[in-house]
Parts: C-alpha cells; sequence; structure tokens
C-alpha cells in the first residue's frame, strides 16, 4: 500500500519537533520556543531556533530549517521516506501494513558484514552465558553479573576455533567474509582472532555491532586486549565505547564522563552513572569531538591515576580546550586506583564521590606539572612560573578567573603572586616588541600589517585559528583573506598542526605564493599572543566610527551639534589612541 499524504501529515501532526530534536541534540528552552547549538555547522552559540507553535526550527547562521522530517533526513543522512518511517516510530504510529521497503540504498558487502558481525557478537554472547568456559568465571571474578553482561553482549570465544567457522559457514559466510570482517585468520587454516578470550562488542556511533576487542583472561605474555583490523565496518576514529547506549541518558544529564577502558565503563554502570563512554585508546578523534559537540553537554574527563593515565588525560586536555566542549577533569584516586578498581574498594558511594570532585583544565595541568617538577631544583621551580604565567596570559582572558588562578598557583609553587604577575606581563612587553613595527605605520597600513602578524600566528597555533574563528572571522584584505580561509579549513579537518602542510593544501597558486612569502619572509610566530587581534577587533571599528563622524561633522550646519559631534571625535579618538598600547589588560 503506498505512504499517502494525508498519513505523512498525520505523522508530523503527531510528533512533536522538540522531543524529536532532543533524541539528537541538546535543546533548551528559551522563552516560548527552544534554541540549540546547530549540528548542521560548526556552532558555538545557540544558533537553531526551534518553534513550538509552527513545529518548525531554523538556523540563524547557516540557514538549515525545516519540519520533523526534514531534520531528521538531514541529520542521519536518509531520504524523506526512511526520515517518516523513524519519526514514526517514535511516536508509535503503525506502518506496518504499508509494507515499506527501505529506501535507503545500501552497499550489499557492508550490509553482508554488518550481519555477519552481529551474528558472530550473538555466538560469543551465547557461549559466555551457555558452555562451560573460564570466561565466565573470570568475569565473575571481577564482579560483573548477568545483568552487565547481558547490558554490554559480552561474550566469549571458545579456544576452539572451528565452532564459530561451523556456526557461520551455516549462516551462509566463507572464511573469506570472516577474514574480512576483522574477525578470522587465515594463516595455514582458520583460526579465530579471539579465541580464548572475553569479547567486548564494539560499536558504531549509530549503534550498529561493526567490530570486537579480546580481553586476555589468563597469564600468557601476549596482548592485554586484541581489536578486530580496521575495514570497511570499523574505524576507531568513528568508534565511542557505549556512546549510542548512553546518548539519551547524556541528553538528560547534559553532562558526559569520558573514561579510558570497558571496565571503566562497566564501574560507572555498576554505580549506576549511565552518561559514559570510554576511548579506544587514549584519543579522541575529529568524529568523536563532534559527535561530542553535537550533544551540548559538559565533559568530565576521568582517566586512569597512574602515570600513563594522568599524561594521556593531559594530551587530551590540550586537544579538547581548542573545541566547543565545557571540560573538566577529576583528580588522582586514593593510592592512584582506576575506576573498576576503586567500585571494587569503595563501592558505587566511592566512585560518585571521585568523579563529582572535578578541576579545571587549568588546574589539572596546574597540578600535572607541579607534579613532575622538584620546586627544590631553582631551573624546575622557574620554568614551572614561566608556565603558570603563560597560562594566565594566553589563556585565561576574564580578569578575575585569572588572578584566582595566579593566587592559587603561587600558593602551591611557594612564591609570591607577584613574581608570576610580573611574568604576565614580560610576555605582554614582548608582545609589544614584536609588534612595535604595526606602531610606526600609519592607519592605511596598520591593519594589513597586523593581518600579516595575524596569520604567522594562524599557521603556528591552533589556539590562534579558533581564536580568529570566534572573536574575528574575516580580514581586510582579499588575499589574507583566503590564506585565513585556507588555515581555518584545516582547522576542521586535521588534528596536527603544521604551517607548511597547511600552505601545501592551498590549490590556488597566488594564494600559495603569499602564504609561502609570509611563511618564508618572517617565519611563522613563536607564541600565539591575542593582542595583535585587537588591531582589527577594537581598533578598527573606532576608525570607521571617527570617519563616519568626520563626515557627519562637515555635513551639519548646527554649531552646537558640531560642538557635540567634535567633542566625541576627540573621545573616540582618545580611546583608540589607548587601544593601541598592546601591553593593555583583557577587558
Amino acid at each position: 500500500m503506498r505512504l499517502d499524504d494525508f498519513v505523512i501529515e498525520e505523522i508530523k501532526q503527531k510528533a512533536d519537533i522538540v522531543d524529536v530534536i532532543s533524541r539528537y541534540i541538546n535543546v533548551i528552552k528559551k522563552g516560548n520556543n527552544y534554541v540549540a547549538i546547530c549540528p548542521f555547522h560548526s556552532d558555538t552559540n545557540p544558533s537553531m531556533n526551534i518553534s513550538v507553535d509552527k513545529q518548525i526550527y531554523k538556523c540563524f547562521s547557516c540557514g538549515a530549517g525545516g519540519n520533523v522530517f526534514t531534520f531528521v533526513s538531514e541529520y542521519e543522512k536518509i531520504n524523506f521516506i526512511d526520515a517518516v518511517r523513524k519519526v514514526a516510530s517514535y511516536i508509535g504510529y503503525d506502518l506496518s501494513s504499508y509494507n515499506l521497503e527501505e529506501t535507503k540504498k545500501e552497499d550489499p558487502v557492508k550490509k553482508k558484514l554488518l550481519n555477519l558481525v552481529k551474528e558472530t557478537s550473538d555466538f560469543y554472547n551465547y557461549g559466555l552465558l551457555n558452555t562451560n568456559n573460564p570466561g565466565i568465571e573470570y568475569l565473575k571474578n571481577r564482579g560483573i553479573n548477568d545483568d552487565i553482561i547481558s547490558h554490554f553482549k559480552l561474550g566469549y570465544s571458545s579456544e576452539d576455533s572451528t565452532k564459530l567457522l561451523k556456526y557461520l559457514n551455516q549462516k551462509g559466510y566463507t572464511v573469506d567474509d570472516i577474514v574480512e570482517a576483522g574477525i578470522g585468520l587465515n594463516n595455514n587454516g582458520f583460526a579465530d582472532r579471539f579465541y580464548g578470550r572475553v569479547i567486548f562488542p564494539l560499536t558504531d556511533l549509530n549503534g550498529n555491532v561493526v567490530a570486537f576487542s579480546g580481553r586476555r583472561i589468563n597469564d600468557e605474555k601476549t596482548s592485554k586486549y586484541i581489536n578486530s583490523n580496521e575495514n570497511l565496518l570499523f574505524n576507531k576514529s568513528e568508534c565511542l565505547y557505549n556512546y549510542h547506549e548512553a546518548k539519551t541518558y547524556i541528553l538528560q544529564s547534559k553532562l558526559v564522563y569520558i573514561v579510558e577502558g570497558f571496565m571503566d565503563t562497566i564501574a560507572f554502570y555498576k554505580s549506576n552513572i549511565k552518561n559514559v563512554v570510554a576511548t579506544m585508546g587514549v584519543n579522541l578523534s575529529k568524529q568523536h569531538i563532534r559527535a561530542l559537540e553535537k550533544l551540548g553537554c559538559k565533559v568530565v574527563l576521568s582517566l586512569d591515576s597512574d602515570e600513563a593515565g594522568q599524561s594521556a588525560m593531559f594530551k587530551l586536555v590540550e586537544t579538547l580546550k581548542n573545541t566547543n566542549l565545557d571540560v573538566r577533569v577529576t583528580g588522582v584516586s586514593k593510592g592512584g586506583k582506576d575506576l573498576d578498581e576503586l567500585y571494587n574498594l569503595e563501592g558505587e558511594k566511592g566512585v560518585r564521590e571521585f568523579v563529582e570532585k572535578t578541576y579545571s583544565i587549568n588546574e589539572f595541568k596546574l597540578e600535572y606539572k607541579l607534579s613532575k617538577t622538584n620546586l627544590n631544583n631553582y631551573l624546575e621551580r622557574s620554568e614551572l612560573i614561566k608556565y603558570v604565567a603563560s597560562i594566565a596570559q594566553n589563556e585565561i582572558t576574564d580578569k578575575i578567573e585569572r588572578e584566582n588562578f595566579i593566587i592559587m598557583a603561587s600558593s602551591k609553587i611557594g612564591c609570591n603572586k607577584e613574581l608570576i604577575s610580573e611574568n604576565v606581563d614580560n610576555l605582554k612587553r614582548k608582545v609589544v616588541k614584536s609588534l612595535r613595527v604595526v606602531e610606526t605605520k600609519n592607519n592605511n597600513n596598520r591593519y594589513y600589517i597586523a593581518e600579516i602578524e595575524i596569520i604567522k600566528e594562524m599557521l603556528f597555533s591552533k589556539d590562534a585559528t579558533y581564536y580568529y574563528i570566534t572573536n574575528l572571522g574575516y580580514m581586510l584584505d582579499n588575499v589574507n583573506r583566503s590564506i585565513a580561509t585556507y588555515i581555518v579549513d584545516y582547522y576542521y579537518k586535521q588534528q596536527e598542526w603544521d604551517g607548511k602542510k597547511i600552505i601545501d593544501s592551498i590549490k590556488e597558486d597566488n594564494i600559495k605564493k603569499a602564504a609561502l612569502k609570509i611563511y618564508n619572509d618572517d617565519g611563522i610566530a613563536k607564541k600565539f599572543n591575542k593582542d595583535v587581534f585587537d588591531v582589527i577587533i577594537k581598533q578598527k571599528p573606532l576608525d570607521i566610527k571617527i570617519k563616519e563622524l568626520e563626515e557627519k561633522f562637515n555635513q551639519t550646519y548646527d554649531l552646537r551639534e558640531k560642538a557635540m559631534i567634535k567633542k566625541e571625535i576627540a573621545e573616540t579618538k582618545q580611546l583608540l589612541k589607548g587601544n593601541k598600547k598592546f601591553a593593555k589588560e583583557d577587558n
């Protein structure tokens, strides 16, 4: 039966667009309507408006908009009929009598492999729960009961690989299929890649099982974990353990915990904390970050308390500080225990008390550097003070927050806060010296030279590029604007930061030559300093205002009005003069 227009309209009328969009992203009530971070472009402030009365959404930044079907179609990258089917399932509207066939074109090879992996997951799970095996004993000893096994679909791979092969052969899969799915090895005969191991199924961001990780359960000197090799289904950068299962809880709580491994995730689950995901390794990819940004939630990092975990967390906060995520960090647990160990010692209460006490990124970085510094060593102590000053100057824009950070750091280091403040001032004076050339040029050249300095900083620093995106976003000179656009494009596509590679990515010869000239003539900057941006951010609008006032002065014949305009011109020029002092504090 054909899906009639009146049925589609009825589904649309019964569906609440706010409820449906809330399944995908975080929405915030504002007046009679709702707003959200737009998932269709790199949004930093809630640009998407959702109208309750009209049942439509509209992004006033990128222009995306439409009804409930449009949103689901665009977000999930599916066609209209599939979006109708999705929305119908959300509201419990029965479409079974229509016998709608899937309209989304699927790669038949990929579909076959997905089915194969799902069958294998079920086989492993059945083998764990219904056969005599060392895997079930291992898990029980780790405090993992049947409820947890069922929720996380844990399994066990038999030492006898012929069992899996026979089962999958009966389902119509060949050895080549099993190898292609990352499950089997075919060296001098078939072998299950994970034989003799406890199995943790891995899902993509949509909840499809795409791979496995096998945990060693004996003392043999083999790798603790073995993962499926990357293939058509499995890409580590597109998998966050437990993401799909945790998504609803993350949206409800507006908070996500990020841990290091499967057992830590399970420790959270046992503590009745379900808004938790785990990294595959210790890095977050661009896809991971984008998925988390779409949820519009706060992030709490809680990697292991040992040296390796803290080092990984330090690297991770350096990556995340340049995103739109609000990040906090847990400290070091008692005795340096990981969360699984902490649960076994102190139960739910111990885990909750630990993860609820969090620190800002800068507090964590200070504590981490303190743990690496011998305060009795003059040189190490001096380097730490300089490091703290660089954070205060370059990463904290709020004056009160900066002052509190300096006071806290001075207390922990055991030095006068004035010593750190002096180092902050020294950094500012270096900015004055490096940009003195800008001050000696006339107004027309000053903005062009400032743009060159900004480009040099962007080529050096991902932080500078993020600052450009969020605070400036334009260049007055056409060529400089094109270079900046290429740098911004590189920012959204790459994790590593390399000025030469950025220039290599530029396709237009004239733009590339201009960028190379900047790179080769003066070299890229050695530090990211916000002051140079203020030449354009704070001074240009004042220059424009002065010119407008001067035109207005020349066009009026009212002497009283002329006097008022002249006074305003003088005040604006004085303000401009003050803003040309680079060694000023941020407002």
